[in-house]
């Protein structure tokens, strides 16, 4: 009888857990723009009914180059997403053109890649994420949403901020860049003339490989993510192109490498100092990627806050120290503080 009332408790147990996962809600959206193209953008959000945490905001986040889709962010087993919606966050996160489920340029549609054409750049990214902004706006019937921005995410949003005061809550940089030297990066999209190669074509294949190498090389063969974890985001990665003609890649849009290729170049793609927003700039400390400078680089922001993780990469949202890193977003997301500076 003992036994049986304790696998009565196991089952409920089990049921429960079953349960709370089950109460984050998943939404797709398709969003029209122009006349050919739709955005993809994903939506997640915790059950109003069980929630403990009053949802404080809308967040959407910017995808990053080295995974670039919406699915970066809601990887089985470590998902960015369902933590901020545990935390009572309403989430989107954002396919733009030649990303995921969004429409693909029709550039990336030619084999070989046409040369000199180069989509997505960062004031194409612009255009498209203020279309979702006015859309989801709408939707939730709010005035302003607040951006957390990855890598070229980053450079999106913090570009968008600097322009559109009035519907940017708060801003969060992660493997943020703004303008520093990255020669080692640069050199292979370089002409004589140290300018973007104008003969590079619009869009690149790249395989897991290449990602993952850069990840390693940041770990300094140091123990910061399971294996398991680098196995479901492989998984992922894989899937997030059916169209690619070389097995296990995917097209890349060259757009916004040629963004990177200016910033690594000392050579910004935004005003930075026109943000003005609360902003939370937070990285590893062994992401090569990030701008170290670009914190002191916000002059005109009233109420801002740096954050350096030890022991993590550009890729520290899947690493083992990922809770700290949660944990400090969740937490200048809904300190009430920030809201009169912003």
């Amino acid at each position: 009888m003992r036994y049986f009332k304790f696998f009565i408790v196991f089952i409920q147990l089990v049921v429960c857990l079953n349960s709370y996962s089950n109460n984050i809600k998943i939404t797709e959206h398709f969003i029209k723009y122009g006349s050919e193209s739709t955005l993809y953008v994903k939506e997640k959000s915790f059950n109003k009914a069980i929630a403990k945490n009053k949802r404080s905001g809308i967040v959407i986040l910017l995808p990053p180059l080295c995974i670039p889709s919406a699915e970066a962010f809601d990887i089985p087993a470590v998902s960015f997403m369902d933590e901020l919606a545990k935390a009572g966050l309403d989430v989107f996160s954002v396919d733009f053109e030649g990303m995921g489920k969004s429409t693909y340029p029709k550039e990336m549609e030619i084999y070989p890649p046409p040369e000199g054409v180069y989509p997505l750049q960062s004031k194409d990214a612009i255009k498209q994420l203020s279309v979702i902004i006015d859309y989801i706006t709408k939707l939730k019937n709010v005035e302003k949403v607040s951006l957390i921005g990855w890598s070229f995410g980053s450079i999106v949003a913090a570009e968008y901020a600097s322009i559109n005061h009035k519907n940017v809550d708060k801003l969060v940089l992660t493997g943020a860049m703004h303008s520093f030297s990255l020669p080692l990066f640069t050199k292979p999209f370089a002409d004589k003339n140290n300018q973007f190669n104008a003969k590079l074509g619009a869009y690149q294949n790249i395989p897991w490989e290449a990602i993952y190498s850069h990840w390693k090389m940041m770990m300094q063969e140091k123990d910061l993510v399971t294996q398991d974890t680098i196995n479901s985001i492989e998984k992922v990665y894989r899937n997030l192109d059916s169209k690619s003609r070389v097995p296990g890649s995917i097209r890349r849009v060259m757009g916004p490498m040629k963004d990177l290729f200016e910033v690594w170049n000392e050579r910004p793609v935004y005003e930075i100092s026109k943000i003005i927003q609360p902003t939370l700039v937070i990285n590893g400390d062994q992401d090569l990627f990030a701008d170290k400078n670009l914190f002191k680089k916000l002059t005109g922001v009233k109420f801002k806050k740096e954050i350096i993780i030890k022991n993590a990469t550009h890729w520290i949202i899947y690493e083992n120290n990922r809770k700290k890193y949660i944990d400090a977003i969740v937490s200048f997301l809904k300190n009430k503080e920030t809201e009169s500076a912003s």
